[in-house]
């Protein structure tokens, strides 16, 4: 499918609004919407994106059907999700079956979101044909507080033009594996690895016909928590055609120790069960200290991906300025993408441009 470029000018893109996922705040979506009129897109907001049902932006037949309408309209250039949050797994089933009734959309066509968007970039990217962004979403006030840098990526790669720097200046990626003999190669896939790995035992589970380069990212999941993601990464097969992993970012994730009794007071030691219950309800928190050690974010991530290398042989490399922040520059699924041995991230073919 061809990009912008080949149909239509950038100034020209028509941009429709959907709110696949959790609950869209209405005032900090005018502000997103009205800073991409600023830059010269046409946008509409489908009314469904006001909507609400439970933590939902409306029941699930509403969000499917303002997708569905969205991704399959004449119209529409670019169809951008309001926010994440939670919900957009709920919709594929239905876009299978819109799919098998009314064929490939009309393209060129791209869809914009991140996060919880994860699963929706992938399915269609794959099946349906329709280019995939992972990028920030204009439902959310940091959209319009972007770093320049950030923003001018962002139009550039919707605009049809690879930008002069891509994740900022001086790129340079880091190895938490064995340096690799030379150039990691592959189709970037991925997106937020606790969406990603829900697809895997699913009907939606990715499968890579070409060597794929698998971005992760993650916001407030514990330390704990990611290992276990990790294992069930490796156990489900999610690295089966998997050439390198590239992580972005992971706010927030930080370890998680409880907080125990070091030593039993000795006015306990010998009492009665009902002594002992009651002197233990009663126990102040300054009885209590941590079981463990307690890890940085920073040491704990590279511990678990490092032991993942070397479980499994597949290089990783950690630094790129995406997902949750702090830098959130766009990355575009599908591109063809090198990493070298120094660390150089260099890209080739997309097919939005």
């Amino acid at each position: 499918m061809s990009g912008p470029s080949k149909t239509l000018e950038k100034s020209r893109l028509r941009v429709r609004i959907v709110a696949p996922s959790s609950v869209v705040p209405q005032a900090e979506l005018k502000l997103g919407v009205a800073e991409l009129r600023s830059r010269g897109f046409k946008v509409e907001v489908d009314r469904q994106v006001s909507r609400r049902n439970l933590f939902f932006a409306g029941s699930h037949a509403e969000r499917l059907d303002a997708l569905v309408a969205a991704l399959w309209s004449e119209t529409v250039d670019v169809v951008w999700c309001a926010r994440g949050g939670y919900g957009a797994n709920h919709l594929l089933s239905g876009l299978e079956k819109a799919l098998k009734e009314k064929g490939t959309p009309p393209g060129p066509k791209v869809l914009v979101g991140a996060s919880d968007a994860t699963s929706l970039l992938h399915f269609v990217r794959t099946r349906l044909g329709v280019s995939a962004l992972h990028a920030p979403m204009p439902g959310l006030k940091h959209f319009v507080l972007l770093p320049e840098a950030e923003k001018a990526a962002l139009f550039s790669w919707l605009g049809g033009e690879v930008p002069a720097q891509p994740w900022g200046a001086k790129l340079k990626l880091k190895w938490w594996s064995k340096v690799p003999s030379g150039p990691v190669r592959g189709t970037l896939v991925g997106g937020n690895l606790t969406v990603w790995n829900t697809l895997l035992g699913t009907p939606f589970q990715p499968r890579h016909r070409e060597p794929a380069l698998l971005f992760v990212e993650d916001v407030t999941e514990t330390l704990p928590r990611l290992d276990r993601a990790l294992r069930h990464l490796i156990l489900a097969g999610g690295l089966e055609g998997v050439s390198g992993i590239v992580l972005g970012n992971f706010l927030s994730c930080e370890d998680a120790v409880p907080q125990v009794m070091g030593k039993l007071p000795a006015r306990l030691v010998g009492a009665s069960p009902a002594k002992l219950q009651a002197g233990l309800r009663a126990l102040p928190k300054t009885a209590l200290s941590p079981l463990r050690r307690k890890y940085s974010q920073i040491q704990g991530l590279k511990a678990m991906f490092e032991a993942l290398s070397s479980e499994t042989g597949v290089p990783i490399a950690w630094g790129l300025p995406v997902g949750h922040g702090p830098g959130q520059f766009p990355l575009p699924l599908g591109l063809e993408a090198s990493i070298s041995p120094e660390g150089l991230m260099t890209v080739g073919r997309w097919d939005w441009t």
